[in-house]
């Protein structure tokens, strides 16, 4: 099953996300996808974003505090949108699940959540040996955090 643009951007009809969101398929993509995962982790994802997946037919809408369940279409989204964002894309931006899968740990790296940008790194629990992202955040995405090289030459003392 494919998930046509004009079907995405039909979900978003009414609403406003912002101006970043509401000129980009992708990133309204991203939004559903980020959505769906909170969903079924059993956290908020905030009434708008809920709406769209449960009236666009991705989600079973139950109860407040009950399990949540992707239809049929969901299944289909979440499938076709891990599959393209699977592995390193043109912009060496790695999909991840977990914070276990970004590769450095303990350093500063670029995160993408599905809506912002933000500077993180993974730490590890001492007490259960799981890893955490420490500022909070939930990537979808990660890169190395390139900082720039300071064009100055370096001066030795003589």
């Amino acid at each position: 099953m494919n998930i046509t643009d004009d079907f995405i951007n039909s979900l978003f009809e009414g609403t406003n996300f912002g101006e970043a969101i509401n000129n980009s398929v992708t990133k309204k993509r991203n939004l559903i996808a980020k959505t769906l995962r909170n969903q079924l982790d059993g956290f908020w994802s905030g009434h708008t974003a809920y709406s769209i997946v449960v009236t666009g037919g991705l989600l079973l809408d139950t109860k407040s505090g009950q399990p949540k369940h992707l239809t049929a279409i969901g299944e289909a989204f979440m499938k076709e949108y891990e599959s393209k964002d699977s592995g390193k894309s043109v912009n060496e931006w790695t999909a991840i699940n977990i914070p276990e899968d970004i590769d450095i740990k303990g350093k500063e790296v670029l995160i993408w959540d599905g809506c912002d940008h933000h500077i993180d790194y993974v730490d590890i629990c001492p007490e259960s040996g799981t890893f955490y992202m420490a500022n909070g955040t939930e990537p979808t995405h990660w890169k190395p955090l390139d900082r720039p090289q300071d064009p100055r030459p370096i001066k030795h003392d003589v």
